[in-house]
């Protein structure tokens, strides 16, 4: 069954342009190797995401005109899915995975994600399989349980409960990153969130300033993560 999906902006260089072609305006995008796809879209102009989760397409000849099967129905392939999509003006961050619409006040990227008028990033790690779920958070257990008693004073670590719907597995850290001073206003607060999405394994970083700690619930952020 196919599923829509607005894409406005392709990551890993893939970018959305219009193109208009036997009457009709196509989107399409540009791969890395610098071909050019039309893409398929449903009757609300969203691109389309087949069964395999790739990207639909239509298919092209060598001279770059669409083919149709018999009938007149244009034929259709798929190009894998990237590594994240973006959503120009809807503040939405998607990958095969998940979709997350963040709160206006996020500036999304690749990777990263920077909150306005302030030192606050969130970063995306995508280990996939590469990483166990069990092995990830032993791993993080056990940095706050080799910590010494002064380290323990200074860092305040913590595992705190969350869960979000439709993930299977979730994980959250809390811990004070000290200045070398240990000023306030030079220390850092830092949010680790482990994510088990169909056996892939995200790591969702948030750093800010230990001063804006509590200006903040980052738990918030997920309110608007659904998973595919």
């Amino acid at each position: 069954m196919k599923k829509s999906v607005i894409a406005i902006i392709l990551c890993t260089t893939l970018i959305l342009t219009t193109f208009a072609a036997c009457g009709k305006k196509y989107l399409t995008i540009t791969d890395e190797d610098g071909f050019t796809h039309f893409l398929l879209t449903d009757s609300n102009g969203n691109t389309v995401v087949n069964a395999d989760g790739n990207i639909a397409v239509v298919n092209t000849d060598k001279h770059g005109k669409i083919v149709t099967e018999k009938g007149g129905e244009i034929y259709t392939e798929g190009i894998t899915f990237p590594e994240a999509v973006l959503v120009s003006g809807e503040n939405i961050y998607e990958t095969a995975d998940f979709q997350w619409k963040l709160p206006e006040e996020w500036i999304i990227g690749k990777l990263l994600f920077t909150k306005k008028d302030s030192d606050t990033t969130v970063q995306i790690s995508n280990f996939g399989t590469d990483l166990e779920w069990s092995k990830a958070v032993y791993e993080a257990q056990e940095n706050i349980n080799n910590l010494t008693d002064e380290q323990r004073e200074a860092m305040q670590p913590a595992q705190a409960d969350f869960s979000i719907s439709g993930v299977a597995q979730t994980a959250k850290f809390t811990m004070i990153l000290p200045s070398s001073d240990e000023s306030i206003e030079d220390s850092k607060y830092m949010q680790n969130y482990y994510l088990n999405i169909k056996g892939n394994l995200y790591q969702i970083t948030v750093l800010c300033n230990l001063s804006e700690k509590d200006q903040n619930n980052f738990d918030n952020m997920f309110a608007f993560f659904i998973v595919k």
